[in-house]
């Protein structure tokens, strides 16, 4: 009898010790009934039961509002990780993580699909960090979909792979139509979208975010990933990537030992010491490089220097840049395809065949991909136009115009608009220092135009910076743009 009593004593004190994990959350977890994340309180639950060894396998989650929080609490840690799904619904979380961990992002590391998920604030590792991202430090397997990052992701480690949304893909699937605009910092591995990708499929993934180094000398950086032995499908950069302490840089991949094709970069790159490139500083001998076009300013200081290609130990073909915006050959060292045209010869249907099934428009660059309407795919393929052909580093005319409209076009009727520059609408502008700085707003859709008349000072200028940008409406008070470097403007009358 005493055992018996005792049993039901024991029984007692587990039930009302016991407590639901999922207590605090509406739904029942299933695919067509996924438990509901409408708060903080909810979303640090999720992370609290992870952290504390509940995978949450095959089990569904969805945010139902944004939750500025900010979050401090990575979902996950270095050895417990999510295994479920998580819808975000295009709503927005706001981070504030900071950790010492290995990964690190919103969620540490992840075996999991997340789809339509908006992240803001910032992302901070520490000097033991090695792989940090916005939405992840360390994806394990599944995919990402659709996600944003507008945070700023840092690494303050030596040995870090860092992206927008994630630092390394290891052994993962894909990620698709993924998007950063977020400021990337790191200290090895440093992109937009992945630090360093092994054998991951990235498609149609686009970059608008400057990409940075930290106090340590970084190897690879680039618009869309560092360093990758996967494949890139149909992805663009705008992004600055400001690489000039960097050993290899590219507008889409620093180092590739993979397939990157129908890419396009209309971000500048600041150079690198070994091998930099519009499209890849390095293709290794695996590497293959196909139908792919740069539209911008490329820095040769690099021991190779190329539009399309630094070194190429690999197979370059079809791949187009703009000689007026990039006065590089398009191949550093090395063989290969890579050709240089004038702007007006790579707009609407002027280049050949193999690029008849990107988006194409009788003003425009090519548009590449399934997203071809999207704000950063439109500002890739809006081109600068130079008179007389003309090249960014020898300017000599005088007016100096800007325009993203082709000159030698009649525009459509209706479509075009005056310049505006800062509180001034239309008109001259004339910068006073030798380093000027123009912004020129560009209304997508449809294709309005702008020009920008610029009087050049008897002094002519070292370098003028001009920025092509839109207000990313979803985001109200966020711009998304891409830069154009001009060097050696000279007047006319001044002329050498």
């Amino acid at each position: 009898m005493k055992r018996l009593i005792l049993s039901i004593f024991l029984f007692c004190i587990f039930l009302l010790g016991y407590t639901d994990l999922s207590a605090q959350w509406f739904g029942t977890g299933s695919q067509t009934d996924p438990y509901q994340i409408s708060s903080l309180a909810d979303l640090n639950l999720l992370a609290s039961n992870v952290n504390a060894g509940t995978s949450y396998y095959q089990t569904h989650f969805r945010l139902m509002r944004d939750i500025a929080g900010p979050v401090t609490q990575m979902i996950g840690d270095d050895v417990n990780y999510f295994e479920g799904g998580f819808d975000g619904q295009n709503f927005k979380i706001t981070l504030a993580i900071v950790s010492n961990n290995i990964n690190v992002g919103l969620f540490s590391q992840f075996s999991a699909t997340i789809f339509d998920l908006v992240l803001d604030g910032s992302v901070t590792g520490g000097q033991n960090s090695q792989n940090v991202g916005g939405l992840v430090g360390l994806p394990i397997a599944g995919s990402i979909l659709r996600c944003i990052n507008l945070a700023e992701v840092t690494s303050n480690g030596p040995t870090s792979s860092v992206g927008g949304i994630a630092g390394m893909a290891f052994a993962f699937g894909v990620f698709h139509e993924c998007t950063n605009n977020g400021t990337i910092t790191g200290g090895r591995y440093v992109a937009g979208i992945i630090g360093y990708n092994n054998t991951a499929v990235i498609d149609n993934c686009r970059n608008a975010g400057t990409i940075k180094s930290n106090s340590y000398k970084p190897h690879y950086m680039a618009g869309i990933v560092g360093k990758v032995y996967g494949s890139i499908i149909a992805s663009v950069n705008i992004g600055s990537v400001l690489s000039s302490n960097s050993e290899y840089a590219g507008g889409i991949v620093a180092y590739s030992e993979g397939d990157i094709h129908e890419a396009h970069n209309s971000g500048v790159v600041d150079g690198a010491i070994n091998s930099v490139g519009g499209i890849v500083g390095y293709a290794g001998s695996s590497a293959m490089v196909r139908d792919c076009i740069n539209t911008n300013w490329i820095e040769g200081t690099a021991t190779n220097s190329g539009a399309i290609a630094g070194l190429n130990n690999g197979f370059v073909s079809n791949c187009y840049y703009d000689e007026q915006m990039c006065i590089l050959p398009g191949i550093g060292a090395g063989g290969g395809n890579a050709i240089g045209l004038p702007t007006t010869s790579m707009i609407g249907n002027n280049l050949p065949s193999p690029f008849n099934y990107w988006q194409l428009h009788p003003q425009l660059y090519p548009r590449t991909g399934i997203g071809f309407d999207h704000p950063i795919s439109l500002l890739a393929a809006a081109p600068i136009y130079l008179q007389n052909l003309e090249k960014v580093d020898n300017v000599t005319t005088t007016p100096f115009y800007v325009s993203n409209w082709n000159p030698n076009l009649l525009p459509p009727p209706g479509i075009q608009e005056p310049f505006q520059w800062g509180w001034y609408p239309g008109g001259i502008f004339t910068p006073s220092s030798m380093m000027g700085y123009i912004s020129i707003p560009l209304s997508l859709p449809p294709f309005y135009s702008n020009t920008a008349t610029i009087l050049v000072p008897k002094g002519g200028w070292d370098s003028l910076s001009v920025r092509l940008d839109y207000p990313n409406y979803n985001y109200p008070g966020f711009y998304t743009g891409y830069t154009i470097i001009f060097e050696k403007i000279v007047p006319l009358n001044v002329r050498p």
